[in-house]
């Protein structure tokens, strides 16, 4: 077990939708400019921290041939959208590590600079969350988060709320301003992958 005072983050990239959008393909796992659609923000993050874990519902034998660490949703957590990959995340390493580092894996242009920006105000402030937020409003999952906010946001999801920055609000979390826009271009289609 971890000792709290010291900040050790891990990585994860969530892949746990239910890929309607991409009409039932594992988004992820979509081949984009000649690598798979995750591992854009997975080595961008990996500069980063020590580990990296993905967290993914589909095709999980495809992550594990690739020897990525992966986790799935836990069930107490399922039909929260993306609120469901933060609570199992934070319930996952709340007894390892002090803090987890978030992206979604459909950014492929993220660069490490956004999750290095995340960890030093993290470092400075570790008892608050950081989201990044661009012209066009906030990036909410690409963020940095202490695992003490489980409870926090346990509460939150008893009381039926799913919507990520009304649980930010909730918790104070603060946003970091991030000036390229384009970083942050998320693919939601197969029409986009080409």
């Amino acid at each position: 077990m971890m000792k709290k005072d010291l900040f050790n983050c891990v990585g994860v990239i969530l892949a746990g939708g239910r890929a309607v959008r991409m009409q039932g393909k594992n988004k992820a796992l979509q081949s984009y400019k000649g690598n798979l659609l995750f591992r854009y923000a997975y080595e961008a993050m990996a500069v980063n921290v020590n580990t990296v874990y993905v967290n993914v519902n589909l095709n999980q034998e495809v992550f594990l041939d690739e020897n990525i660490r992966i986790f799935e949703d836990s069930s107490f957590f399922s039909n929260c959208g993306p609120l469901s990959g933060l609570a199992t995340a934070l319930s996952t390493f709340s007894e390892e590590y002090s803090h987890v580092l978030f992206s979604p894996c459909d950014t492929p242009l993220v660069p490490r600079e956004v999750f290095q920006q995340l960890i030093h105000r993290a470092q400075t402030q570790p008892t608050k969350a950081f989201y990044i937020e661009t012209s066009r409003g906030a990036q909410p999952l690409h963020v940095v988060m202490p695992v003490a906010f489980l409870r926090c946001l346990l509460a939150f999801l008893e009381r039926e709320q799913y919507k990520v920055m009304a649980f930010y609000k909730e918790i104070d979390a603060e946003s970091i301003y991030w000036g390229s826009e384009d970083s942050f271009m998320n693919i939601n289609y197969l029409e986009q992958l080409s």
